[in-house]
């Protein structure tokens, strides 16, 4: 049967491992033989038996023998490892939690776009584009950190853009109050095609 390295090993006294198992449960970077010789001096003064404490140079053979130092990075390489592991189970399960309220963003956005479309009589020119312009830097947003979770690139050096005839950037600054009504009704109805499902597909691809 297979044993790990801070486990006893065979032919390792009960004496001898229980004094590594003193210089193993040491603070990394603080263990040292002379710290496990003082343990030793104040356990053997607690406890009601009269028992030996053993020389340092008794603890030097031991630790020469039975390997402490190679023993112990195992164990501390085993520990961390448990820790990155634990790590990584737990950012899984919150990279899926924030996934899904990012999904659910998105599908808030597009129902909000679709309500402003639908509903004209409802906003004034200018608010419904002010509207559709935070929108749109909502799903920018949500889109990149869904990448992210993803794995995806996430460096973009474009935002999204707007459909008109000359393909004008989201980025690009529209002055609104310059804009005729006939330019600002193109603005709004940029976005009345705007497809969720397939938006969030591009972002897996």
């Amino acid at each position: 049967m297979m044993v790990d390295a801070w486990d006893r090993q065979k032919g390792e006294s009960a004496k001898a491992y229980e004094r590594f198992k003193i210089y193993l449960y040491l603070p990394p970077g603080q263990r040292s033989l002379k710290k496990v010789h003082e343990k030793l001096g104040k356990l053997s003064v607690n406890s009601t038996q009269n028992s030996k404490i053993p020389t340092l140079r008794t603890l030097e053979n031991n630790s020469a023998d039975w390997k402490w130092v190679d023993r112990v990075r195992l164990y501390d390489a085993h520990e961390q490892l448990k820790e990155i592991q634990k790590y990584e189970e737990d950012f899984t399960k919150n990279n899926k939690k924030l996934i899904n309220l990012l999904k659910d963003l998105l599908d808030y956005c597009d129902t909000s776009l679709k309500e402003i479309m639908d509903n004209n009589a409802e906003y004034a020119l200018t608010t419904r584009l002010s509207l559709i312009s935070t929108l749109m830097g909502v799903i920018d947003r949500a889109n990149y950190n869904i990448r992210t979770c993803f794995g995806k690139p996430a460096k973009y050096t474009d935002k999204l853009e707007v459909d008109l005839d000359n393909q004008v950037s989201m980025k690009d600054e529209i002055n609104i109050f310059k804009k005729t009504d006939r330019e600002l009704e193109e603005l709004l109805s940029v976005n009345d095609d705007f497809d969720m499902e397939a938006f969030l597909e591009e972002q897996k691809q």
